[in-house]
């Protein structure tokens, strides 16, 4: 056999494996998912995910941001309650890695046969670029559209929709007027709130418009999370 044959023979199986290296090295250095967790209502409290196959449990509160939680695996992030012999599946979703940080907020959706509780996801990327200290995200949970004012900055909500405000006309002692008003089937609106609501810089707020079925006839009530920015002090 020629020298030079003998000598490449030996580098085939090198070149053969070395795209898959390439590939599994791009993976294992791929950036963490990071989330954190809100209820919107009673999640149970065993509920967990497996990063690396390292169960990871999730601790979640209603109007407060959890604690900060890393995603590492493939796929979709997918979340757990135990069960007779096998864990059951009750929620999932796609986050793409490297983005986010995500703010995953489980609303239940029924139970199965056995009484397991199943959640829906909705998925926020919660990043300070995509939701800015100052600004309000609207969620129009209602059958119905909505307006909305906040300062002098108007907003139509249509209905199972998402608004985004930065409100301008901030009077002077930090005050914001405030006008919330629902749709009506004859064209006309009809107001739910008239007020006054204080604006702070350093927060951000996710408003939930939602339907009031105790007091019917149109009525909305607002669910809000609001999250201060955290100073350099606090976090030492």
């Amino acid at each position: 056999m020629p020298f030079y044959l003998k000598h490449f023979l030996l580098f085939v199986p090198f070149i053969l494996l070395f795209p898959a290296w390439v590939h599994s090295q791009i993976q294992d250095e791929s950036p963490p998912v990071v989330f954190r967790c809100i209820e919107w209502q009673r999640v149970d409290s065993e509920l967990f995910y497996l990063n690396d196959e390292e169960r990871m449990n999730v601790r979640m509160r209603p109007t407060t941001r959890s604690q900060d939680y890393r995603y590492t695996g493939q796929g979709p992030l997918t979340f757990f309650l135990p069960g007779g012999e096998e864990p059951v599946a009750v929620a999932q979703t796609e986050l793409p890695s490297g983005q986010g940080p995500y703010l995953l907020i489980f609303f239940e959706e029924g139970k199965s046969a056995g009484g397991t509780p199943k959640y829906r996801i909705l998925a926020i990327n919660d990043s300070d670029s995509e939701f800015p200290f100052g600004q309000y995200k609207i969620y129009n949970m209602a059958p119905y559209d909505v307006a909305m004012q906040l300062g002098t900055t108007k907003n139509r909500i249509d209905s199972r929709s998402i608004a985004e405000i930065q409100p301008d006309g901030i009077r002077a002692n930090g005050m914001m007027d405030v006008k919330i008003a629902v749709h009506q089937e004859n064209g006309n609106w009809r107001f739910q709130f008239v007020g006054l609501w204080p604006y702070h810089e350093e927060t951000r707020a996710l408003l939930f418009l939602v339907p009031d079925q105790k007091h019917g006839n149109k009525k909305i009530r607002v669910k809000s999370i609001v999250e201060r920015r955290r100073s350099v002090e606090s976090d030492r």
